[in-house]
C-alpha cells in the first residue's frame, strides 16, 4: 500500500480535499479558480459550524463573506458571482446553498483510499 501523511488544518484541509476529490465527477469539471472558491465556501461553512443550518447558510452566502472570498483570492466580485453561477450549473451549489452531497465537514474524510481497477472485463490482461 502506498501511504502519504498530509498535515492539515481547516484553512488548508478544504483546499486539499477539493484537489484530491477533483479526479471524480463533477469536481473533474472544475477549473482551478472554481476549486479555490468552492474550498473557500467550505472553509466558511466550517467557520460557522456551530450555527443552525439556516444561519450558517445565510452567513456563508452573505455579501460580506463573498467580498471576503473575492479579496482573499484577488478577484473581482463580478468574477466571483460568475463562478458561483457556474458552480450552480454543475449542481455543486444550489439556489439555497451547497448541494448536501458536497457539503464536506472538517476531517470528515481523514483517510481516503483508492483502488485502481482496469476498465476491461478481460481477466487475462
Amino acid at each position: 500500500m502506498l501511504k502519504f501523511n498530509i498535515e492539515t488544518e481547516p484553512e488548508k484541509y478544504f483546499h486539499q480535499l477539493v484537489e484530491i476529490l477533483g479526479i471524480f465527477p463533477p469536481l473533474t469539471k472544475l477549473r482551478k479558480r472554481q476549486r479555490e472558491i468552492f474550498a473557500e465556501i467550505l472553509i466558511h461553512f466550517h467557520k460557522y459550524r456551530n450555527e443552525t443550518d439556516d444561519v450558517s447558510t445565510r452567513l456563508v452566502f452573505d455579501y460580506r463573506t463573498k467580498e471576503e472570498i473575492a479579496t482573499r483570492l484577488g478577484i473581482s466580485k463580478a468574477n466571483l458571482y460568475n463562478i458561483y453561477k457556474e458552480l450552480r450549473q454543475l449542481d455543486i451549489l444550489t439556489k439555497d446553498g451547497i448541494n448536501p452531497k458536497y457539503r464536506f465537514r472538517y476531517l470528515q474524510f481523514d483517510e481516503i483510499r483508492f483502488k485502481f481497477t482496469t476498465g476491461s472485463n478481460n481477466k487475462n490482461t
